[in-house]
């Protein structure tokens, strides 16, 4: 299905019945990310997955981009199905999405998961040199770093077939739109505005994530009140991909603790 909202159309499916959840991707990746955990999530819930603007079969307006508009995105898209209440999941990239929409509309999210993700990357001029990096050598010559980085060495070697999934997904991006996402993850900084937030919130990282690191997790969990933190052993960045049942577990039973 797709939607035109925000000045953009978004690609996107709803599955299942019942109390919404959101799944919002990382960078680079599409809505099939969540490959398992829609099939587990949606026997419980109604489980709404999209692309964000610049990703996947959604539009890809030129940047730049700011994190604020990724968020309105995802809101206006809610609005124009009906829905006005929801548990919104966030993976990376879709975890400071899923931030700032809590921030924008805590009437809306009621209930927080947020995975391998932070407020705040620092370093600009590190994102800078990444985007330039991608320029000028195209999105074929970092997958092998991005898989390294995104999952352990036993889980790549176990799994080639989804290593080639993966690496088709990040390569089909067009190199201005990543670019202009990585340039703004360079400028976000949430902290002073989470800790608004009062919604239930699980905050979930791999323990070996080399990108969003522990300390970073539990930086995160300390300026939200009363949330939870659940660290996988051996995960990396993509902790819902490794560990699928952990991770699904961990979240079911957050939402189910916070009555959704």
């Amino acid at each position: 299905m797709q939607r035109q909202v925000n000045g953009t159309t978004l690609a996107y499916d709803r599955v299942g019945q019942g109390r919404c959840i959101v799944l919002c991707h990382s960078l680079g990746m599409n809505r099939e990310i969540w490959f398992q955990q829609v099939p587990v999530f949606s026997q419980r819930h109604q489980v709404l997955t999209y692309d964000a603007r610049g990703h996947g079969q959604s539009s890809k307006p030129p940047g730049p981009y700011a994190l604020e508009q990724f968020a309105q995105d995802v809101y206006a898209l809610l609005q124009a199905d009906g829905i006005d209440r929801a548990a919104v999941v966030g993976l990376s990239l879709g975890g400071n999405i899923a931030q700032a929409l809590a921030v924008a509309h805590p009437e809306l999210v009621q209930a927080l998961v947020l995975s391998d993700t932070t407020a705040y990357y620092g370093d600009e001029q590190a994102w800078e040199q990444r985007a330039r990096d991608v320029e000028a050598r195209g999105l074929a010559a970092i997958v092998d770093t991005q898989l390294g980085r995104w999952l352990s060495d036993g889980f790549r070697a176990s799994h080639p077939e989804l290593m080639a999934r993966f690496a088709t997904w990040l390569t089909a991006n067009d190199v201005r739109t990543y670019t202009a996402c990585q340039r703004m993850l360079g400028k976000i900084d949430l902290r002073g505005q989470v800790e608004r937030l009062a919604c239930p919130t699980l905050v979930v990282v791999g323990e070996a994530d080399p990108a969003t690191p522990l300390p970073m997790a539990r930086d995160l969990q300390q300026r939200i009140a009363g949330a939870r933190l659940v660290v996988l052993p051996g995960a990396r960045h993509m902790s819902p991909i490794e560990y699928p049942e952990q991770f699904n577990a961990a979240v079911l039973d957050f939402l189910a603790q916070a009555g959704w």
